[in-house]
């Protein structure tokens, strides 16, 4: 790809949730990724909210120069995927353009559709190796793959807006976006590209639920990334996706591309 790949992310103030998204997937996904950020109702012109600015600073990215930004459907158009903090965003971006359906997603759930992409077999099975054709590549397969993830909790879709809440707060949305985050960039790494040629996975560390939420529970390994406070943060968890016994039998040999060729009774 001669251009770079352009991602677009979302929220409502462009203030706390999208512009730490933005900073975080820049850092992560390197050059030839142009990351930008807007909020369906934009606090035009204000700066990072200081508590979210906070956080990033003590991971080490400044916010100095950003302006938040109105979501248009211009930006909807030139971005090459969308990924919106919530399910509502996401419908407000599909709304204002419908045929950016294919390529605008929820942080979490894109994060979690890459996690878990098996084909044949084969996880994450590339056949690409620059991470701006990965995305490409891979943001074509989620579409199709959308609907064989489920959340074990729906709320898991969405991060949750910490503008002028305690700073608890904060902490969960930003954790849950440096989750994410590093779910993205550990996916889109963790495979070499293949012809016919199982790909070997790379293991995924497992992580610990932050000591503030008593009694969580983590039901399947994800990359950990770790706060500034010190504590691990879990990604999100999703269920097995319901498979009839004709394909599960079926899906060994064809793969999840033939789940998509029910013929109709």
């Amino acid at each position: 790809m001669s251009e770079p790949f352009r991602i677009l992310t979302v929220c409502t103030g462009n203030i706390c949730r999208s512009p730490a998204a933005e900073f975080l997937l820049r850092r992560e996904l390197g050059a030839g990724v142009a990351v930008t950020s807007a909020g369906v109702a934009a606090l035009v012109d204000e700066p990072v909210d200081p508590q979210m600015a906070d956080r990033l600073r003590a991971d080490g990215l400044g916010t100095e120069g950003f302006r938040a930004r109105r979501l248009t459907p211009a930006m909807i158009e030139a971005a090459d995927l969308v990924l919106a903090m919530t399910r509502a965003h996401r419908a407000e971006v599909v709304t204002a353009v419908p045929r950016a359906l294919g390529r605008a997603f929820t942080l979490t759930e894109y994060a979690t559709i890459l996690d878990q992409w098996v084909e044949c077999g084969r996880r994450r099975p590339f056949y690409t190796v620059r991470t701006p054709d990965r995305l490409a590549e891979f943001t074509a397969v989620a579409a199709r793959l959308r609907g064989t993830v489920r959340f074990a909790a729906p709320e898991e879709y969405d991060i949750p807006d910490p503008f002028r809440a305690a700073p608890e707060v904060y902490d969960v949305a930003y954790g849950r976006i440096g989750a994410a985050v590093a779910a993205v960039a550990a996916g889109l790494r963790g495979g070499e590209p293949t012809a016919g040629v199982p790909v070997r996975a790379t293991p995924m560390p497992s992580f610990r639920p932050p000591a503030s939420v008593p009694g969580a529970q983590v039901q399947r390994p994800a990359p950990t990334w770790q706060a500034p406070g010190g504590a691990d943060l879990p990604a999100p968890r999703a269920e097995t996706p319901w498979v009839p016994e004709r394909d599960r039998r079926e899906s060994g040999q064809r793969g999840l591309r033939g789940l998509f060729r029910r013929r109709r009774p």
